[in-house]
Order: C-alpha cells, then sequence, then structure tokens
C-alpha cells in the first residue's frame, strides 16, 4: 500500500484552514481556557481601552483601569476606530494574535532551516494551542499584543544573529520597547536581548555602544511613565507590587511544567551515553537539598499557582496526609536543576529564569504569565548543545512536546468551562 503524502503546499494550506476553524469556533462560542479572560476584559481592558478613547493622552496616561503599561489601550483608542465596539475589537484583537502563530513559524523557519516543514509547523503550532494564549486572543487582552512585538523582535534577533547587521540590532531594540509600553515587566527580556546582542562581539565597541545608546533613548517613553506613575504600575495599582522571595518556587515549578519533555529525553540522551558522571549527579543533589531547605517556609499564595499547584492540591486532598508543599517544593526542585543543567550547557541559558524574574514583585500568581513565553524561550532561545540532535531535530520528541502542549489545552479547557 502506498503511503499518502501531502507536498509542503497542502501542509501549509491544512495547518492555515486548521488554525482559522480553531480560533474561529473559540470565538463563536466566547471560549474561555484560562480562567480569567473575559473578567479581565470586561474590568480592567476594555474600560481602559474606553477611557483612553474619551480622554485627550496626556491626562488619560496618569491612571486607569488596568496594571500595564499603555500602549495596548493608546492603539485601541486612538489608532483602530472600533473603541465603542466590543465585538470589533475583538476581531481586530483575534487577526492580529493569528499574524503572531505566522511570524513565530518563520522565526523557527529561519532558526531551523534543516528540519522538515511538520516539524516546524507542529512547533509553531505549540503558540497556537496554549489556552491563555488563545483565550487571550478572544477575549483582547494586551498580552498578545506584546507577544506579537516580541515575536518580531525575536525574528529580527535571528536575523542579526545570522548578519551581524546593526539595522536588525535596532529593529530587536525597538520591538521590544513596543513589548515594554504594552506589557512593563519586558523591560527584563529588552535588557537580556540587548545583552545577547552585545555579547555576539563584545570587541565591537563603536556597534555595541550605539546599540546601548538607541536603547537608552527608545526607552524615554518608559522611563516617563515611571516617573509620573512614581512607580512601574498606574498608582491605582502599586499596592500589588511586594517584593517576595516565597515567589521563587512558583518561578521553578512553571519551568518544570513546561520543560518536562525536554527533561525527560536530555534525561535518556545522558543515561544511554553515559555522559553523567557520580560527581556531577552527587553535586546536583547537594544543590537540589541546598534548594529545598533555602524553600522550607514555602507557602502557597491564596490564588493562582497553576497547573502543578493544582494537582499537588488536589492529591493532597485525596489523600489527606498534608504533603502538597513537600510535593510542590519537590517539582520545583526540578525546574531549579534542569535551569542550573542548562546553565551548564551555555551561559546564555539564564534566559529560561528571564522572562519569570518578575514574578518575585508579586504575590499575585498565575500560569498565563508563564505560557506560551517559557515554550517561546524553550524553542528559540536556548542551547541544547549536544542535545540538539534528539530534541528540536528529532521528529519522536517534537511530536511528543506538540501533544504534550495539546493535552494541558484540552484539561484547561474542560477544567474552565465545566465540561466534565
Amino acid at each position: 500500500m502506498k503511503k499518502i503524502l501531502l507536498s509542503d503546499t497542502n501542509q501549509l494550506l491544512l495547518f492555515v484552514v486548521g488554525i482559522i476553524l480553531f480560533y474561529s469556533i473559540g470565538f463563536n462560542l466566547d471560549e474561555n481556557s484560562s480562567g480569567g479572560a473575559p473578567g479581565d476584559f470586561y474590568t480592567f481592558h476594555y474600560p481602559a481601552v474606553l477611557h483612553f478613547y474619551n480622554t485627550p493622552l496626556k491626562d488619560a496616561v496618569y491612571d486607569y483601569s488596568s496594571a500595564s503599561t499603555p500602549l495596548f489601550y493608546i492603539i485601541n483608542a486612538y489608532l483602530i476606530p472600533f473603541a465603542n465596539n466590543e465585538v470589533l475589537l475583538r476581531i481586530t484583537n483575534l487577526m492580529m494574535s493569528l499574524s503572531i502563530i505566522y511570524i513565530f513559524y518563520q522565526t523557527i523557519t529561519l532558526k531551523y532551516k534543516d528540519i522538515s516543514l511538520i516539524n516546524r509547523l507542529l512547533l509553531s503550532s505549540i503558540v497556537a494551542i496554549s489556552p491563555y494564549f488563545k483565550s487571550i486572543a478572544i477575549w483582547a487582552n494586551n498580552d498578545n499584543l506584546a507577544y506579537f512585538f516580541f515575536i518580531i523582535s525575536l525574528f529580527n534577533l535571528q536575523k542579526y544573529y545570522q548578519t551581524k547587521s546593526f539595522k536588525y540590532s535596532i529593529l530587536v531594540i525597538t520591538s521590544m520597547i513596543l513589548a515594554t509600553l504594552t506589557r512593563q515587566y519586558y523591560i527584563v527580556i529588552t535588557l537580556f536581548l540587548i545583552y545577547l546582542m552585545i555579547g555576539m562581539d563584545i570587541k565591537k565597541l563603536k556597534q555595541n555602544s550605539l546599540i546601548v545608546f538607541t536603547s537608552f533613548i527608545l526607552l524615554l517613553p518608559f522611563f516617563h511613565l515611571i516617573n509620573i506613575w512614581g512607580g512601574l504600575t498606574p498608582p491605582s495599582y502599586q499596592h500589588h507590587s511586594s517584593f517576595s522571595l516565597n515567589s521563587i518556587p512558583y518561578i521553578f515549578s512553571f519551568i518544570t511544567f513546561y520543560s518536562l519533555p525536554f527533561i525527560i529525553f536530555i534525561s535518556i540522551d545522558l543515561i544511554k551515553n553515559k555522559k553523567f558522571s557520580n560527581k556531577k549527579v552527587f553535586l546536583y543533589i547537594v544543590l537540589g537539598i541546598t534548594y529545598l531547605t533555602m524553600s522550607i517556609n514555602f507557602s502557597f499564595y491564596s490564588t493562582g499557582g497553576g497547573f502543578i499547584v493544582k494537582v499537588v492540591q488536589l492529591i493532597d486532598s485525596i489523600l489527606n496526609i498534608h504533603i502538597a508543599n513537600y510535593l510542590f517544593l519537590l517539582l520545583s526542585m526540578l525546574g531549579f536543576i534542569f535551569t542550573l543543567y542548562l546553565i551548564t550547557l551555555s551561559k546564555n541559558n539564564i534566559a529560561l529564569v528571564v522572562p519569570l524574574i518578575f514574578l518575585i514583585t508579586t504575590n499575585v500568581i498565575f500560569q498565563k504569565y508563564a505560557d506560551p513565553m517559557l515554550n517561546i524561550f524553550l524553542i528559540t532561545l536556548i542551547s541544547y548543545k549536544q542535545h540538539d540532535r534528539i530534541l528540536l531535530h528529532n521528529n519522536y520528541f517534537v511530536i511528543s512536546l506538540f501533544f504534550y502542549n495539546l493535552f494541558f489545552y484540552f484539561i484547561a479547557l474542560i477544567y474552565y468551562n465545566d465540561l466534565l
């Protein structure tokens, strides 16, 4: 029997049609697979758009009904004529979100030219099947506009890696500044990407100085907002900020969750090829115990926390043996050790922690802060060195990663829509 093989064109067409149907059905059903997207839209984001629509910009930016930087509201209030029509505003946001999937596909194609088309499509669709990305696309929260600028920045970063052209460094910075003006925590990622570009060739003093100077100039609007607010958020939301080391285990629990397929395949590779010495095993055990010891006073926050928190608390309630904290810390420790291992492969792999650093400034933590951000970092910014051949260049791994994230999407969809 002959195998039925789809041409590249047909694969792309099937992918595009599938994504459009996937999102169109979700939009028509008012899908909410993240839990809070509709409430955030009606409580924070849409009122903020209307505030800017009805108020001159110089007055509107001082305070409004959202804790985010204002670019999303400015664009929707002043540049897109749908501010007073929530359905059209949501449709506009949905179309922009679909374009992000395409730009992410192009970024993956640029980075992984030697992998098959079907694998590139599967990798790019991991963003599309994120329950948080999809819900925000449908409900016009501001996160996806920040992702739009961020993915454009990653595309230009790949161009910069390949050409070393100064113009691409400017495009990276400009896109990241726009992301920061949409969601302020992107300032951390902005600084990290500047560090990556400078670190590529530290001897290019003139070009690196221009990168730093340009970054400073483009950041002036952000500094202006901080100045008039007296903080990183509008005045009405500054009570949410509070530095807490108790948030660190949440950071590494998210890394565990999204890195699990990577951890499994890398562990198999290390064991199969005997690349892990007893000395290294002992070192990681010591570091893990140190991490647990330093986190011994960890306590769950009253809301949010993500998938792992819900699972360990469910196990705790079923068994009634009060082990939720210990289970959570063990799983968080796995993310901590995996991060350390990646850093031994390349110091730039500190990137995995970068997008979550801001979590230590808040005690309101939701998984949407990590999804699909960590998947994007794992696919585009992390260097796996000797493990490359068994990860993103490996059909089995790519398929496993896709279905792992698809399973999470269905779990979130069922959980938040009471489908059981």
